[in-house]
């Protein structure tokens, strides 16, 4: 209930805002040395060569949750302050910003057993305990993104009639915003200890059949997503991972700007610090993905600051209540000037299709590619 109050509150006051190997893998759809490599640049099945390979997909579905607090659907993200508070199980006291959480049903390592829970201090335990969201579990998940997303949605309702969350599905689906997943220095899709998780965004080459994320279609890697423009390997979003019994986990959280629809002609710039991702991977596809992080309030007062200038500080006043992870003892503080706040965690589902990419990248989308305004009509409405 707190949450949901919480959303209408905001959502009013918003309303005025108007490893390397030998040989190396060849680039993604080039002609391979290695025979057991498919042709067409889709990914080999495991196995199917003694070498580390890279697997590419694209994520063809991004879902911010529809309830946060409703334990019959999924809640993505993180727990990213190790505390565990539960609107159901157990009063936000011991969370210095006050502030229930969420329990994960993707990730169960971050959740809690109930009896674990120390009432005093909100914390775990047991560094192991973990359990599967039910009766016995406390959430940890921190996740604010679905209560600010509605907020700014509420306040720019004549540009997203159906609520910025669809909006930002639908980008994706319809090829508005497209982000490749490549996974290097693959040698076992079960369990390996060491891999690359790679993201860029990306331009279809393709033309016709824009309104969906269909398997191995063809992708241009944006060349402002890599540090070298000519070398799609340094992608400037690298994490280093592993894969345990089919599941790929970033072992060392890192930044991620979120890729978040244009609001009012500018585009919201948001970073996730502490950037975790996860999925259940194979050579076909990707599911349960997990994606998770957080950015400081203040990244949201300015981004409402560029958007809606006139507003600012009324935004400065209720940005305090997304925060829901205490930075250097402060969650929200207004007086004295400048406003200081704590981070607001988010999370978002994805999974993830096959796909090729060129070996070189681009500057821009090609004319009449899917989700650009010249895209075909069958483009869904790509604007």
């Amino acid at each position: 209930m707190t949450k949901r109050l919480l959303t209408l509150a905001t959502s009013g006051a918003l309303i005025g805002l108007v490893g390397c190997s030998t040989p190396p893998p060849p680039p993604d759809g080039s002609t391979p040395t290695d025979s057991g490599i498919p042709t067409d640049g889709s990914n080999p099945p495991d196995g199917s060569t003694g070498t580390e390979r890279t697997l590419t997909y694209v994520i063809n579905s991004l879902t911010v949750d529809e309830t946060p607090a409703d334990e019959a659907a999924p809640v993505a993200g993180f727990n990213l302050d190790g505390l565990h508070s539960s609107e159901e199980r157990t009063v936000p006291m011991s969370h210095p910003c006050l502030k229930f959480d969420s329990p994960s049903r993707t990730d169960q390592d971050q959740n809690c057993p109930v009896a674990m829970v120390n009432a005093m201090t909100g914390r775990c335990g047991s560094m192991t305990a973990s359990c599967a969201p039910g009766a016995g579990c406390a959430g940890g998940v921190d996740n604010q993104l679905p209560a600010i997303l509605d907020a700014i949605g509420a306040a720019a309702s004549m540009q997203f009639p159906m609520g910025l969350r669809p909006e930002l599905s639908n980008q994706v689906r319809q090829n508005r915003i497209s982000l490749i997943v490549r996974v290097t220095g693959v040698n076992d899709l079960t369990n390996d200890d060491s891999v690359t998780v790679k993201v860029y965004t990306a331009f279809p080459t393709f033309t016709t059949g824009c309104d969906m994320v269909a398997a191995d279609r063809e992708y241009s890697i944006a060349a402002d997503a890599l540090n070298t423009p000519t070398d799609i390997e340094s992608a400037k979003i690298s994490f280093p991972g592993r894969i345990t019994a089919g599941r790929l986990t970033v072992t060392a959280p890192g930044m991620f700007p979120l890729p978040l629809p244009e609001i009012m002609g500018a585009r919201i710039s948001l970073t996730l610090t502490g950037a975790q991702l996860r999925a259940s991977i194979t050579e076909t596809g990707g599911t349960a993905g997990n994606l998770g992080g957080s950015f400081n309030g203040s990244q949201l007062l300015t981004a409402i600051q560029m958007i809606a200038p006139d507003f600012a500080m009324q935004a400065e006043s209720i940005i305090g209540g997304f925060v829901d992870i205490e930075v250097g003892g402060i969650c929200s503080r207004r007086m004295p000037p400048p406003a200081m706040f704590g981070n607001i965690g988010v999370g978002l589902a994805f999974t993830l299709a096959t796909a090729r990419v060129t070996p070189m990248s681009a500057a821009s989308r090609p004319a009449g590619a899917c989700g650009g305004s010249s895209s075909p009509a069958d483009a869904g409405g790509n604007g």
